[in-house]
């Protein structure tokens, strides 16, 4: 470090020299704090500062940008506005997502409408909160008075300047901050202040706005190159590998590398360019398989950065030590969820051993505030929280090293288990109107709480609650995973013998196996399950095999057999009075009845099981099928109302193979009508939707629609018709909906 002369250190800290003789213990003291908090704070570094001023541009010491500024093209108009209506704009969010980045670049824009100046004033390397109003002082060229404290000069000297300050990196002197801010803002001025921090100050009038991260690739698709990369984090991520690496370049070999890298670390930039650097010793493959560690694999950031920006760590470590004691332990528990959480989830599972349950509200409400849990209102299903991905390893490695961490996934699995024998019904029942969508948003920490209880030797409620789950899986589409599961489950020792849980984790599993059309491995499982309810006298159980068989021998075109155990499963049904299976068997033997041409009886059973379960949410199913009756005895009005209100059901329930169900009926009835072109194109897409079920095409084509749609086939021939599925099956979900229900019902 140079040596001083009292005068160069006068003209530094801005102190008259008539005082400095006066005061100079006190001069002493702030010289020794100031060179330790690196006294330059607050002006611009060499090689840093802007060209010099020109005369049409006010004076600033915003530093110059020495790489491209990707994404956020949306929030820079917004925060421009905003910063318009208010004098006190807080740009917040989680360490690396780049607020300085941004707030920077909403100074540059702004710079003509200050014409007293645009100020930078970085506080990150402070640590000292009585120095903010000196960096400030610094910044702006003021010094300080004998006369007066030097908050009170900043106000004098700023009340008559129209001029923008940006505080940068408040987070950890965000008290200090405040309170300057809050002097600033109370003088009549005509200053305004632009703050980053990860936290807001909690100023009166102040508009806090959370930085998100930058757009990601969706995950389950492939998408084109040329769509790919224009995706905000994978824009940032190519043109920073570019940097590391100038040969590389997006490829039809790496693009699913590079989307895998973007969603796994959240499209945060600061570890979007520490991933990119790495390209100078690793392959993309290699990176995107070892993001599990990725605290250990993004390290070595530019040496030019601040050391908290040098590694993903030590970004999140500068946020995690500004925490109290009980708000780091809550940080850390949180790490065993999977994909977000409920407030009853965080205080059920984040509570115990020194934190109150009463106590999680505020602590998870403090933790959203300093931007490490990211808050999301989703209506009439309440608030939901989560951690982005990095920030949970960071918790999960903290958790580990208190010890805590089996402890609090015992809690967390309980919680879960629970939770879904709550929301859903037995395995071999049916549960009309199951709350799926709530399943749906529990799913990975479902998963998770399944996976701790096979691993903890409490399988036996694993295969329990794995059962239950059959309806969920079967109906939202998802029987490849549901099967896995299932398939593990059966295979604990814990699933041996012939226990009732066995038998319905058989159901659940056969019924996943007839959706996937493996049918003879189904019917062998139901062979064991009828078995195992017969020996212990369950008629229910027993009626629930023989209806799940007799679909089956349906789907094999059985037809005979099928009838014989449906309607062996109807006369249980209506001697336990169980409204449920007698609503299905009917469901089932109307369909059997329909295929051997005997429409009239296949009505009268699908209408008596329509009236038992009525129209909601399970019945998109009966009113199809209701449909397909309808156009096979040539009543097309009445077949397009029942599938109208079918499709609307579905809809609204979100059963994405349901809907492709109705869309294959439209397509029937498209096809009975001649209006091949739009048979073909309605059927092409239907088999889109089950291809992201993982169900088989043929599927939809059940009860004649396949020799309809045949006939279709010929009539266009099979190039023109091979065109217009495909067509179909290029449409989105709402596409192919508006395209059934439309008025014109031409080739078109």
């Amino acid at each position: 470090m140079e040596c001083l002369d009292p005068i160069s250190v006068q003209d530094r800290l801005g102190i008259g020299k008539s005082h400095y003789y006066r005061e100079h213990e006190r001069a002493l003291e702030a010289v020794v704090a100031v060179l330790a908090e690196r006294w330059l704070v607050g002006r611009p570094k060499p090689g840093e500062i802007a060209a010099p001023e020109s005369a049409d541009k006010p004076p600033n010491n915003l530093p110059a940008e020495l790489t491209s500024f990707v994404g956020r093209e949306a929030e820079i108009p917004r925060l421009i506005a905003l910063l318009a209506r208010t004098r006190l704009l807080t740009v917040t969010g989680a360490g690396g997502c780049g607020k300085s980045r941004l707030a920077l670049r909403i100074a540059r824009e702004v710079l003509d409408r200050y014409p007293d100046g645009v100020w930078l004033v970085e506080l990150a390397s402070l640590t000292d909160p009585s120095l903010v109003p000196q960096a400030v002082a610094a910044a702006v060229g003021i010094r300080e008075s004998a006369e007066e404290t030097l908050a009170a000069t900043l106000v004098r000297f700023l009340r008559e300047k129209r001029l923008l300050l940006l505080l940068d990196n408040c987070e950890h002197l965000v008290e200090a901050s405040a309170k300057l801010a809050d002097a600033l803002l109370r003088a009549d001025s005509h200053v305004r202040l632009l703050a980053t921090s990860r936290e807001a100050l909690g100023l009166p009038g102040e508009v806090s706005w959370r930085v998100p991260s930058l757009a990601i690739p969706p995950s389950g698709r492939d998408l084109p190159i040329d769509e790919l990369v224009r995706i905000a984090s994978v824009r940032l991520f190519v043109e920073r590998a570019t940097a590391a690496d100038p040969g590389f370049v997006v490829t039809t070999t790496n693009a699913g590398a590079v989307a895998e890298i973007c969603r796994r670390l959240d499209g945060i930039p600061l570890a979007l360019e520490l991933a990119s650097a790495r390209l100078k010793g690793l392959s993309i493959a290699q990176i995107a398989t070892r993001l599990d560690q990725c605290y250990r694999l993004l390290t070595g950031g530019s040496r030019a950065a601040p050391p908290r920006q040098q590694t993903l760590a030590a970004a999140v470590g500068w946020s995690y030590d500004l925490l109290g004691e009980a708000e780091r332990r809550l940080f850390d528990r949180l790490a065993v969820f999977v994909g977000g959480f409920t407030l009853e989830a965080a205080e059920a599972v984040g509570s115990g051993d020194e934190i109150e349950a009463t106590e999680v509200l505020d602590l998870l409400a403090r933790l959203v505030e300093k931007s490490l849990v990211i808050a999301h209102d989703e209506g009439q299903e309440g608030t939901r929280y989560r951690q982005l991905e990095t920030l949970r390893q960071f918790a999960g490695a903290k958790l580990a090293e208190r010890g805590e961490a089996d402890r609090v996934r015992i809690r967390h699995a309980a919680y879960y288990l629970a939770f879904t024998e709550r929301n859903v019904v037995p395995a071999g029942e049916f549960g009309w109107g199951q709350p799926l969508q709530a399943i749906e948003a529990q799913l990975g920490n479902i998963g998770a709480a399944l996976r701790w209880a096979v691993e903890s030797n409490d399988a036996q409620r694993a295969l329990r609650v794995g059962g239950h789950l059959a309806n969920f899986w079967y109906r939202r589409g998802y029987p490849a995973e549901g099967r896995a599961w299932l398939t593990e489950l059966l295979a604990t020792p814990a699933a041996a013998g012939g226990t009732a849980d066995r038998a319905a984790a058989l159901i659940a599993a056969a019924a996943l196996d007839r959706l996937q059309c493996k049918l003879e491995v189904a019917r062998s499982l139901l062979d064991e399950a009828l078995a195992i309810y017969r020996e212990r006298g369950d008629q229910l159980g027993i009626g629930r095999c023989l209806e799940e068989t007799g679909w089956v021998e349906f789907d094999r075109s059985n037809y005979s057999a099928a009838r014989q155990y449906l309607e062996e499963a109807m006369a249980i049904a209506r001697q336990l009075e169980h409204r449920e299976l007698l609503a299905y068997t009917l469901h089932n033997l109307s369909k059997v009845f329909l295929a051997q041409g005997d429409y009239p009886l296949a009505e009268s059973l699908q209408q008596e099981s329509l009236e038992i379960t009525g129209r909601g949410a399970e019945n998109g199913a009966r009113l199809d099928w209701l449909g397909h009756i309808a156009v096979a005895r040539g009543d097309y009005p009445r077949a397009r109302g029942y599938y109208a209100e079918g499709l609307a059901l579905r809809k609204r329930a979100g059963r994405v193979l349901g809907v492709a169900y109705t869309l294959a009926g439209w397509a029937n009835l498209a096809s009975a009508e001649g209006h091949h072109l739009r048979a073909a194109r309605l059927i092409g897409a239907a088999a889109q939707l089950c291809d992201e079920s993982g169900v088989p095409r043929i599927r939809v084509q059940e009860a004649g629609i396949r020799e309809r749609l045949e006939v279709s086939r010929q009539v266009m021939r099979a190039d023109a018709y091979d065109v217009a599925w495909a067509e179909g099956q290029a449409m989105a979900q709402e596409q192919a909906i508006a395209y059934a229900l439309a008025d014109d019902l031409r080739d078109r």
